[in-house]
């Protein structure tokens, strides 16, 4: 086995883990009617994209290193995208989030104006388009050649 073999097979447990865990947050916030807070949906929406991840990393990103499969590194660029979406998603939302508990501190008045329900849709509903249109403007436009591709000599 090569080295990049054993590096793929590491990223198998780290995803199981990250899949099954954010897997119970979802579930945990999407069945219990007492967590509707703005903060529990914030927690429930990055949860879905870090659990979307995970499992891409899991069922393609690693079967395509360990196993070496052309067709998978063919088509990386694909995948590649959906990922930056999601750990895009991700990190806007954390954003948000320290955003929600900085106004529950120290802006009390305000915070239920910036964060009731149709602020927390609205808010959700622009952290994943945003990236969408951000990775779509500089692959189609500003940057030619774009993509992210699995590459032999990096890895």
């Amino acid at each position: 086995m090569k080295l990049t073999q054993y590096l793929g097979l590491t990223i198998v447990p780290v995803a199981l883990i990250g899949t099954i865990c954010n897997g119970l947050v979802v579930l945990a916030m999407s069945s219990n009617r007492s967590l509707s807070h703005s903060f529990s949906m914030l927690t429930g929406n990055q949860a879905v994209f870090d659990g979307l991840f995970s499992f891409i990393c899991l069922i393609y990103v690693a079967p395509m290193i360990v196993f070496d499969v052309t067709f998978l590194k063919d088509n990386s660029h694909h995948v590649g995208f959906l990922l930056m979406v999601c750990y895009d998603v991700s990190i806007q939302t954390h954003a948000l989030i320290t955003v929600n508990r900085f106004c529950a501190v120290f802006l009390p008045m305000m915070y239920s104006k910036l964060f009731n329900t149709l602020q927390i849709l609205l808010q959700r509903s622009i952290t994943q388009l945003l990236p969408h249109g951000s990775s779509n403007l500089l692959g189609l436009f500003i940057i030619p050649g774009y993509g992210k591709t699995y590459d032999n000599l990096y890895f």
